[in-house]
């Protein structure tokens, strides 16, 4: 379609609050966002007005995509989408809180139990803690600790200590503290390298078919809009092995091609949006490859270890 006029992200609001009265929002970034669904616009064809929109629930892994194309209600389309996948989510989490609940009763019993294990002797382990560190272990209290099965202690000039009674347990609190950070900052910064390559944690295929279909779509709108640079570029091949010849010269580093072309912020919002890490493996093998103390001793990356079986790590 031509001459569209692309809407803002305020006309596509209204066109939500039209729909129903729900807490959506244009964020600083410009999108529109609530309680977790969110509204992107990629304008493809500025000089036709040609543009997408898509409609994500984060939390439920659930997206949907309306473009011009399709027709001239596209904004209509997505906005009642937004409000379907709002409706939605707060439906599923108010059936789900009850049972939420009972888990979360659960989970605090078992860490309970684990304390009540661990108060046996946490006491001596905190005079060994005291001994090693200079400080005084009578101004020490200790609660659960944040991350896994162990304790926090925490003396009167406000060090903290998070404290495990088997290196396995440690290993499993740094695990779990991987996965928050990663479901924070996503896989940037991550060193690959040191772990067995990206190929061992995300699903590469996505990324293949990708390329594959970018060459498909480069082969195929060369030969319409400029045959002779198509001529140029591959000879007398057809549009099949044409593209077949451009994919194979794209290498086999499919993730790093994406990243090349698209950008490491796009490369995030991809794998997050198709569910394509998994961020339990990563998180273990992060934990084996430095360690518990590279998280869990976020004061200085020191490893503590008691006469008493102890492991120890200063979180502040």
């Amino acid at each position: 379609m031509a001459n569209t006029k692309i809407p803002s992200y305020t006309e596509i609001n209204n066109a939500i609050k039209k729909i129903a009265d729900i807490p959506s929002r244009v964020d600083d970034e410009g999108y529109i966002i609530a309680d977790g669904v969110s509204l992107t616009k990629n304008v493809y064809d500025p000089k036709n007005g040609d543009y997408e929109l898509h409609v994500r629930d984060k939390k439920n892994n659930k997206w949907q995509s309306f473009d011009t194309e399709n027709g001239a209600d596209c904004v209509e389309r997505a906005a009642k989408c937004f409000v379907d996948f709002y409706n939605a989510k707060h439906k599923s989490e108010s059936r789900k809180f009850s049972c939420s609940m009972q888990k979360k009763k659960e989970s605090l019993s078992k860490k309970s139990e684990g304390l009540e294990d661990a108060v046996m002797d946490v006491r001596d382990m905190i005079k060994e803690l005291a001994e090693e560190t200079g400080n005084n272990p009578d101004t020490a209290s200790f609660e659960t600790a944040t991350y896994g099965n162990g304790v926090c202690v925490t003396f009167d000039n406000n060090q903290e200590y998070y404290c495990y009674k088997t290196y396995e347990d440690a290993e499993e609190a740094s695990n779990e503290y991987n996965k928050d950070l990663l479901d924070d900052i996503g896989i940037s910064g991550i060193r690959f390298e040191n772990i067995g390559g990206i190929e061992e944690y995300v699903d590469t295929d996505w990324f293949e078919d990708a390329a594959r279909e970018d060459a498909e779509y480069y082969v195929s709108d060369l030969k319409e809009s400029d045959p002779e640079q198509y001529k140029e570029e591959f000879g007398d091949l057809d549009e099949e092995d044409a593209a077949e010849k451009l994919f194979v010269n794209m290498g086999d580093d499919y993730v790093e091609w994406f990243k090349e072309n698209f950008g490491e912020k796009e490369l995030e919002q991809v794998i997050k949006q198709n569910n394509l890490v998994d961020y339990d493996k990563l998180a273990e093998a992060i934990t084996e490859a430095d360690g518990p103390a590279h998280g869990l001793a976020g004061y200085d990356g020191k490893e503590i270890e008691l006469p008493c079986g102890y492991y120890c790590y200063r979180w502040n």
